[in-house]
């Protein structure tokens, strides 16, 4: 699911634990680890956020650079991923919060 600057704090608000990813179009790395993220999707509740797009959000997270994946846990940041990693490296990391 994509989730914009008017539609994030919902999303926050309503599910008690969110994984938000993210990207850029013209972002080499998000381009190799958008699949990694895409595989992982079916046992997360994932969401994409393109940062040119939502600025606000950008800024609000305080992004220090891109591919990143926030971890939110009862409306709190709990975890963040910056840059890209092989599949089963992410998933190690983010496995304690399922």
């Amino acid at each position: 699911m994509i989730l914009t600057d008017e539609t994030i704090q919902k999303s926050v608000d309503s599910d008690p634990l969110i994984f938000i990813y993210f990207w850029a179009e013209w972002c080499s790395p998000c381009k190799h680890f958008s699949p990694v993220v895409n595989d992982l999707k079916k046992n997360l509740n994932l969401f994409k956020m393109n940062v040119d797009e939502n600025p606000i959000s950008s800024e609000k997270f305080k992004l220090t650079g891109i591919p990143t994946v926030v971890v939110i846990k009862d409306g709190l940041e709990v975890d963040r991923v910056i840059g890209g990693m092989p599949k089963h490296k992410l998933a190690d990391r983010l496995k304690e919060w399922l």
